[in-house]
């Protein structure tokens, strides 16, 4: 047996979707699972969603009422830990997973027993109408178990020892309780202590982009803030010193990309229009990250997790 932790807040709809297609991957893999589910904040439906699947799923409902993702993600943790399971799949409210989604990470658990965590891509799914270079944007590609840093809680499984040590408990960090980065500031430290995390390309999960996020401009806005908040993690995990360093060195990787897709892009677009803008976009997704990072060098992170996107 083992647990499935989500987070969520005002997205009894998007929760929902989620819910169903949980139903299909648990039954496909055919598991015991009991799933913890945390609603951040003041009510706002969650609570009867979970009561919707009441005869289909194991749902531990609770609320954490203090506002903030970090708040409500170490109260995952902390249950998780309270109970009896050496796993955990993490996965977001905004997204849906494939029906062979949990069978293909149990596969990947027996296949590399030695591994601490697993990470898995997330296909964001665009209308028509968005702009047609962010809709053939891809995800990079890795092969089966590759050891690779994650970055993101949105789709991984992870082991107990991630969190609880033995000797101390290794939760999300408060200081990024409403800005965004706490994922990636809790995989940095996993890597420092050397645990091991493979990457399976299989093991999808899927964001169906809301109109509010469908633009260039937000979609550069949230690249930026991306940017943003990994380099105040640099300077929080490695010092005023050692951390500005590192963000000033992240900047000439950006430029470095930003030159070399440009280019490649310009090229590949008169044979393929598609594998052109694919690279076009990774050009926009570098300048979008090279103009966050001096922020990290001057501006404390915002709130920007205080509003809530989705429905």
């Amino acid at each position: 047996m083992l647990n499935i932790g989500i987070c969520t807040r005002e997205r009894p709809k998007m929760l929902k979707a989620l819910l169903e297609s949980l139903c299909v991957s648990i039954a496909q893999a055919g598991v015991d699972v009991a799933i913890i589910l945390v609603e951040n904040g003041p009510p706002g439906g969650a609570k009867t969603v979970a009561d919707g699947f009441a005869d289909r799923l194991n749902i531990a409902f609770s609320n954490e009422e203090r506002l903030g993702l970090v708040y409500a993600r170490n109260a995952v943790v902390r249950q998780f830990l309270a109970g009896p399971h050496d796993w955990i799949a993490l996965v977001d409210d905004d997204e849906t997973v494939a029906p062979d989604w949990l069978a293909t990470l149990l596969k990947a658990r027996a296949d590399f027993p030695d591994t601490d965590m697993f990470v898995g891509p997330t296909f964001r799914i665009y209308d028509a109408s968005a702009p047609r270079i962010l809709r053939e944007m891809r995800q990079k590609r890795y092969r089966y178990g590759q050891k690779i840093f994650g970055s993101g809680t949105n789709n991984c499984f992870m082991h107990r020892r991630n969190f609880d040590d033995g000797e101390k408990l290794h939760l999300f960090d408060l200081a990024y309780n409403l800005s965004g980065g706490e994922d990636y500031d809790l995989f940095r430290r996993i890597k420092a202590r050397g645990l091991v995390c493979r990457y399976i390309m299989a093991a999808r999960t899927y964001e169906a982009v809301p109109d509010s996020r469908q633009s260039l401009k937000f979609q550069l806005s949230k690249w930026r803030h991306q940017s943003h908040c990994r380099g105040r993690v640099y300077i929080g995990l490695h010092g005023e010193i050692a951390g500005r360093l590192l963000v000033l060195f992240e900047m000439t990787r950006d430029i470095a990309r930003i030159i070399v897709f440009s280019l490649a892009g310009s090229v590949v677009l008169v044979f393929s229009e598609s594998r052109g803008l694919a690279l076009l976009g990774l050009a926009m997704r570098s300048f979008a990250a090279l103009s966050g990072r001096p922020l990290a060098l001057w501006k404390r992170l915002g709130d920007s997790y205080a509003s809530v996107q989705g429905h």
